[in-house]
């Protein structure tokens, strides 16, 4: 049952991987959520094996998922910067509009 649970596990971190891959798409909002969906599922699995099995049995599956939630925090790191990026370009045309509209309104 364990392996079954930790198996179920990997396959729900690997998608989101995958979800996060997609992100950058024109479907943003869809498969963000379809991430952190996930991640609530992942959370709440873990939480439950916590509960069913001892720290150290568990400890055995550490490194390979820990691996995995690494890559996935990367991903959302960048996702993050990206965003960043795009937001302080856009705020920079803004206040370049900004200034044209006053620059014609004073030259009125």
């Amino acid at each position: 049952m364990l392996q079954k649970e930790i198996n179920k596990i990997k396959f729900l971190l690997k998608k989101i991987l995958n979800d996060l891959d997609l992100v950058d798409t024109e479907d943003f909002q869809s498969n963000f959520n379809n991430a952190k969906t996930r991640m609530i599922l992942v959370q709440k699995t873990k939480n439950e094996l916590i509960n069913l099995y001892p720290i150290d049995e568990l400890r055995k599956f550490d490194p390979e998922l820990t691996f995995i939630a690494k890559q996935i925090q990367k991903k959302y790191d960048n996702i993050i910067a990206t965003k960043k990026k795009q937001m302080r370009i856009i705020e920079e045309r803004l206040k370049l509009l900004s200034n044209k509209k006053k620059l014609i309104y004073y030259n009125r």
